[in-house]
């Protein structure tokens, strides 16, 4: 088997140092249509999304 090592220069490892201790949050408007169909691939009976609504966890 082989194993593949990934290295990091100082440059690309100081920038992603920059991020530790930090998060990045972001939203988004989404079609009704995805989650409607998730739901009914997943056999769920979920009420019809309205504008605001939140996704169920996971269904990112």
């Amino acid at each position: 088997m082989k194993t593949d090592i990934c290295t990091l220069d100082a440059a690309t490892f100081a920038n992603l140092q920059d991020w530790f201790g930090k998060t990045e949050t972001l939203s988004d408007d989404i079609a009704a249509a995805p989650p409607r169909g998730l739901s009914a691939t997943l056999v769920r009976d979920d009420a019809a999304p309205v504008p605001g609504t939140a996704l169920p966890p996971l269904w990112h």
